[in-house]
């Protein structure tokens, strides 16, 4: 597993090279566009879809709403702990599947999204969040998760390979002509289907972690990445021509499209180079979920190497050296208190710098587990970097506190007309 480690680290000591451009000029006011709130159907179901609007709107200060349209197999929330206002339950597991009825003849063989078998109504949900939203005049963004969830069944042939030749259940690689033919299908029929101004296209990636362990995110060697030029350069490129082919389609269709990326000092590793990608988005938003890590449970993910406490430091001290962060110096801090807010910063600002300059930062920030204080320290992190919007994660696992906690601080920059910056 160190040898694994060791390479991940010179993957990541090359992407700070790669990574490095001229900084472009942004808007220096605080007025934001964008203040979005992400949410899952299971939410409008428990809670109904007027209390889910109602909260979003007058306790955050939402003019967008984007709602999952298919989701990941994961318990909610992560890395633990309750739902805080939920009245049915206390966790919930979304199941992987597709919350819409699609054709099937739009798909590949064998690459047909099942749809949800969770146990609720999830049509009615998004039917009444559809309608609440047009009543409150909040706009509505269909997220939807692409490369990632039950239709990558394990068996299935294009899914990634990872550094040991063994197949990455839930995972379909990027570079694969079937895989790139079932997401420009997937993503006409979600246009179809809501006939939205935008869609939030997530989970464009290689994998960061799998369930045989950080093996999985060393690469992909599927018979395509065999063939191509391997490494960082190989994940950018089937990852930078995919979103290509999905641009296309929005194009065409005329809906804006909008990229939920990782943070910049990881996205690289997985495939996600923000200089090529936000060529043809109108709106970006890095994850910087400080107190998690990034955008996973990056202490677990450690965990799993090791359980020596001098091991697990040394680990720590190589991992913050190859990203260039600061601090905590000591994992034990990191474990209990993830990353400072001014992390954030950093990330946002460095997103900030690669960039087209016609797309807009929109900062990713965690709402979930910060407390009061912490969802607004969340948002002055993430003001600092001068974005031009917020998307707050996620309605279900923030509390009313910290959702108001973030309100505070961005209803009062934000216009009071209807969203329009698509």
């Amino acid at each position: 597993m160190l040898a694994h480690l060791t390479k991940l680290g010179q993957i990541c000591q090359d992407t700070l090279h790669m990574s490095a451009s001229t900084a472009r000029g942004k808007p220096a006011d605080q007025d934001l566009l964008l203040c979005g709130l992400q949410l899952f159907p299971y939410e409008l179901v428990d809670e109904g879809a007027d209390r889910v609007v109602e909260v979003a709107i007058e306790a955050y200060g939402a003019n967008v709403l984007l709602p999952a349209v298919s989701y990941v197999p994961e318990q909610h929330p992560q890395p633990s702990g309750r739902l805080p206002h939920n009245p049915r339950r206390e966790t919930y597991r979304t199941d992987g599947g597709s919350y819409m009825r699609l054709d099937p003849k739009h798909f590949p063989a064998g690459l047909v999204p099942p749809p949800s078998e969770e146990s609720i109504d999830w049509e009615k949900g998004l039917s009444d969040l559809r309608r609440v939203a047009n009543e409150r005049g909040v706009s509505l963004v269909p997220w939807l998760p692409i490369l990632n969830g039950r239709v990558a069944t394990s068996g299935n042939p294009d899914l990634v390979v990872n550094a040991s030749d063994e197949p990455v259940p839930g995972w379909l690689c990027a570079a694969r002509p079937r895989v790139r033919a079932y997401a420009v299908a997937l993503l006409e029929e979600v246009i179809e289907l809501w006939n939205p101004r935008a869609v939030f296209i997530d989970r464009f990636r290689y994998p960061e972690w799998g369930p045989n362990g950080i093996v999985d995110a060393l690469g992909c060697r599927c018979t395509i990445c065999r063939e191509g030029p391997g490494g960082i350069v190989g994940r950018t490129q089937a990852v930078t021509g995919l979103v290509e082919e999905l641009a296309k389609v929005c194009a065409i269709r005329g809906v804006s499209l909008w990229l939920d990326v990782w943070p910049p000092s990881y996205a690289r590793v997985l495939g996600q180079d923000l200089e090529q990608l936000s060529r043809y988005a109108s709106w970006c938003k890095p994850f910087a979920y400080h107190r998690l890590g990034g955008g996973a449970d990056l202490a677990r993910m450690i965990r799993s190497i090791s359980n020596d406490a001098r091991e697990l430091q040394r680990i720590w001290r190589a991992l913050i050296a190859y990203f260039d962060f600061e601090e905590p110096t000591e994992f034990s801090v990191f474990e209990q208190e993830g990353f400072p807010p001014t992390w954030a910063t950093q990330e946002f600002r460095r997103a900030s710098q690669q960039l087209d300059l016609r797309c807009s930062l929109a900062a990713g920030i965690q709402l979930w587990q910060v407390g009061h204080d912490g969802a607004r320290e969340a948002v002055a992190a993430a003001l600092a970097a001068q974005p031009r919007g917020v998307i707050g994660y996620c309605y279900s696992w923030a509390s009313k506190e910290e959702l108001e906690a973030a309100g505070a601080t961005l209803m009062p920059l934000l216009s009071q007309a209807p969203f329009s910056s698509w």
